[in-house]
């Protein structure tokens, strides 16, 4: 374990900053406790590049080993934005791009973690007139940043742990028939739709660099047919979100890193699936299918047929968005558990905030229940007594 005393942090501020670490950062990526396509540079970087708004202050903290000529040996891609609490505004240090990532985790060198949390700590006092809340949402129960901040993030701070989302873990070593036989319900939606749509029915993956804008802009004619254009999420939920996902899919499509399946009835597209690679993981992101067919469960259909792909040809695990696809939970080897952790500042706006939202939570809405009940009730009454009278 590295001596804190060895760790020295500064704070990348602007774009061109993070510019310079580039390097260094896709290295680290190699070596660090957990590296996902959600930490990666390319994800970062253009996160930051889209994203960010006008209120928004780029902390991208990097961490560097004194002992080793300044190797970096850290880097936590925070942004400090606009957070709200209670109804009320305050700052906030959260992770960048983190509307569009999956269980994100700083990019720490294995050796290293136990002593770059408690001098994340020490740095994030120093900075404390900038921020009111720290916020690290989707932290897996067996990372060290949840035991961390309860045994090392300094006196005068409120800690508070809730459970998050679980995420399906499919396991890709196993063949694909033996997972094609543990699951009947797969079975039988695949061969409905099978059965139904007969020769026009076909499933298509799709990698080739070249074809990757093509293929996204076919995606999102899908996605306006979903159900995601009317609750507005999605890759085309926005320009700037569109823009963001054209930046970084031609970046993943670059390194061969980018797959599209797509589910047909003859030249109709159906259902649609991305999923990127890093790794041994294959991160199963993004999906939408036209509602016209939805009583087919296209979604299950597709999502099945695209895993098939990625069985026994070196991959090891499918990792699914935490929180979305229920359906997939009955074929996960693993459903990872995770925590939202929140620090934050005891002051007297945070304080007076708390104490308004008790106040509101033991009168006025005790208050506003009964008084629908009461209401309802003389509702009731009303109505009995004009049928009384009609009665008579």
């Amino acid at each position: 374990m590295m001596d804190e005393s060895d760790l020295q942090l500064s704070c990348c501020e602007t774009l061109e900053s993070i510019e310079m670490l580039k390097q260094e950062w896709q290295q680290l990526h190699q070596q660090c406790t957990y590296p996902s396509i959600y930490n990666s540079y390319d994800f970062i970087y253009t996160a930051i590049k889209y994203f960010c708004t006008p209120s928004d202050e780029i902390f991208v903290i990097a961490i560097r080993n004194n002992r080793q000529n300044g190797q970096l040996v850290g880097v936590f891609p925070f942004l400090i934005s606009d957070y709200q609490w209670h109804h009320a505004k305050f700052r906030a240090v959260v992770y960048a791009g983190l509307n569009e990532a999956d269980k994100m985790y700083p990019i720490i060198l294995k050796d290293v973690e136990k002593s770059a949390w408690p001098k994340l700590f020490q740095f994030l006092k120093l900075q404390k007139k900038r921020w009111q809340f720290f916020e690290l949402v989707e932290v897996r129960k067996d990372f060290h940043a949840r035991k961390a901040i309860k045994k090392y993030f300094p006196s005068g701070y409120l800690k508070k742990r809730n459970e998050d989302v679980y995420s399906p873990i499919v396991d890709l070593t196993e063949t694909w028939e033996v997972f094609w036989n543990k699951h009947r319900k797969m079975r039988k939606r695949v061969r409905k739709m099978e059965n139904d749509f007969g020769e026009a029915f076909s499933f298509k993956v799709y990698a080739e660099p070249e074809a990757a804008m093509t293929h996204l802009d076919e995606y999102i004619q899908l996605e306006q047919r979903s159900w995601k254009a009317s609750e507005k999420v999605g890759i085309s939920k926005s320009q700037n979100n569109l823009e963001f996902y054209r930046e970084f899919f031609a970046q993943l499509a670059e390194k061969n890193r980018l797959y599209f399946g797509f589910l047909y009835q003859g030249e109709r597209l159906v259902s649609a699936e991305i999923a990127y690679t890093l790794g041994h993981t294959v991160y199963f992101s993004h999906g939408c299918y036209d509602l016209e067919f939805r009583h087919y469960s296209p979604g299950m259909v597709s999502t099945s047929l695209f895993l098939k792909n990625f069985f026994n040809v070196g991959y090891k695990n499918g990792d699914f968005l935490g929180g979305f696809a229920y359906y997939i939970n009955p074929w996960a080897k693993t459903l990872l558990s995770s925590d939202n952790l929140i620090v934050a500042k005891i002051t007297p706006t945070i304080v007076l905030v708390y104490l308004a939202s008790l106040l509101k939570r033991i009168t006025w809405t005790p208050m506003l229940s009964l008084l629908k009940k009461t209401k309802h009730k003389l509702l009731i009454n009303s109505q009995k007594l004009i049928d009384k009278n009609v009665k008579h």
